[in-house]
């Protein structure tokens, strides 16, 4: 089971009896639920910066600064949404940036 937190932390629960199997701190509380695809969890911090997670492996994969990565350091980058998986993008709204699409 995967819980994404207010403290900032994602954990990976055991299904069959809830113990904590891995446990990631991010750089902001999650306030947006987790995407889970193909071993991965893919995170949005509520400042706006997404995390990939290999939970099969337990290790981070990457994290991107959704702003900084679109050059619009200057707007506000909170998320206001659980981001959503459609045809291989990841789409989220964000602060001033307003939706935001990643792409492989």
């Amino acid at each position: 089971m995967h819980v994404a937190c207010r403290n900032g932390t994602y954990y990976l629960l055991s299904l069959t009896d809830g113990t904590v199997l891995w446990q990631y701190k991010c750089d902001s509380p999650l306030l947006a639920s987790p995407i889970v695809s193909g071993g991965r969890v893919l995170l949005v911090s509520s400042k706006g910066v997404a995390h990939c997670l290999d939970f099969c492996e337990k290790t981070a994969v990457w994290s991107l600064d959704l702003a900084q990565a679109a050059g619009l350091t200057s707007r506000t980058t909170e998320a206001y949404s659980s981001p959503v998986l459609s045809g291989g993008r990841i789409y989220v709204g964000l602060g001033s940036l307003g939706l935001v699409c990643l792409s492989p």
